[in-house]
C-alpha cells in the first residue's frame, strides 16, 4: 500500500512537471505588437528556422536546450514547434523548468497556425531562394523559337508528346544540362514538382528560367499540339 501512494505521489508530481500551459497565436501576436518583454523559442530543424521564424525567436533544435540559452530564468519562455501536441517542445520546456525557469509557455497550433492566420514571419537572407518567371500557355505558343525549352519527362514521356523543338532532360539529370545561357529556359512538364526543382537548379547555375503554369495539361487545356517522337 506504501509502495502504491510513493508510486502516485511520483506520478502526480512528473504529471505537474510536465503540463505546460498552452498561449494562442493571437496572444502572442498581441504581445509581439504592444512590445511586450518575452522569449520565443523555435525547437525546429535550423533549415525550418532559416525558412521562416516568428521574429525575435532564438532557434533551440530538440536536444540544444541550455541553462544559457536565456540569461533571465524569470523571463516569460514561449516554445514553439510545427504543431501542437509535439514531443520537442514538450521536452524543452521541462528541460527548462530543469533549468530553473518558471514562466514556460507553448504556443497553441504551433508555428502552422501562426502561417495560416497570416502573420509575419522573417526569413532569413541565406535560405531565400530566386523563383523562376511564369510563361503563360499562349506566350510559350508565340515564343517557341527563341526559348530552350526543356521537357523534364521520362524518355518514354517525352516520346508519347512533347512542345515543338523541346529537349528531353529529366529531373535526375538536369545539374548535366548544358545550353547557352543568352537564351530564355522554359521548362515543364506533366508534375509541377518535377518541373520545379529542375528550375531550381538550373536557376541556381545561373540560368533565367521560366515555368508554364498548368504544364503539359495546361498546354493541352489549349488545344495546342504535341510533336510525336
Amino acid at each position: 500500500m506504501k509502495l502504491l501512494i510513493v508510486l502516485l505521489i511520483e506520478l502526480s508530481s512528473v504529471a505537474a512537471f510536465a503540463a505546460v500551459p498552452r498561449i494562442a497565436p493571437d496572444e502572442v501576436r498581441r504581445l509581439q505588437l504592444n512590445k511586450a518583454p518575452m522569449e520565443l523559442v523555435d525547437v525546429r530543424l535550423p533549415s525550418e528556422f532559416s525558412a521562416g521564424h516568428i521574429q525575435g525567436a532564438r532557434n533551440a533544435p530538440d536536444g540544444e536546450i541550455g541553462s544559457a540559452l536565456i540569461p533571465d530564468h524569470n523571463a516569460r519562455v514561449i516554445v514553439y514547434c510545427t504543431e501542437d501536441p509535439c514531443p520537442k517542445t514538450d521536452r524543452a520546456a521541462d528541460k527548462l523548468k530543469g533549468f530553473g525557469f518558471t514562466n514556460i509557455e507553448i504556443m497553441a497550433d504551433g508555428f502552422a497556425m501562426w502561417l495560416k492566420k497570416g502573420y509575419p514571419v522573417v526569413v532569413d537572407k541565406a535560405a531565400e531562394k530566386p523563383r523562376p518567371g511564369r510563361l503563360a500557355a499562349e506566350t510559350v505558343k508565340e515564343r517557341l523559337d527563341s526559348l530552350t525549352v526543356l521537357d523534364t519527362g521520362t524518355p518514354a514521356q517525352f516520346a508519347a508528346g512533347h512542345l515543338k523543338g523541346a529537349i528531353n532532360q529529366p529531373q535526375e539529370t538536369i545539374s548535366e544540362a548544358s545550353f547557352p545561357k543568352d537564351k530564355d529556359v522554359l521548362v515543364y512538364d506533366r508534375t509541377s514538382s518535377r518541373a520545379r526543382q529542375a528550375a531550381q537548379t538550373l536557376m541556381e547555375a545561373g540560368y533565367k528560367v521560366y515555368e508554364m503554369p498548368g504544364g503539359m495539361m495546361g498546354w493541352l487545356k489549349k488545344g495546342y499540339p504535341l510533336e510525336v517522337k
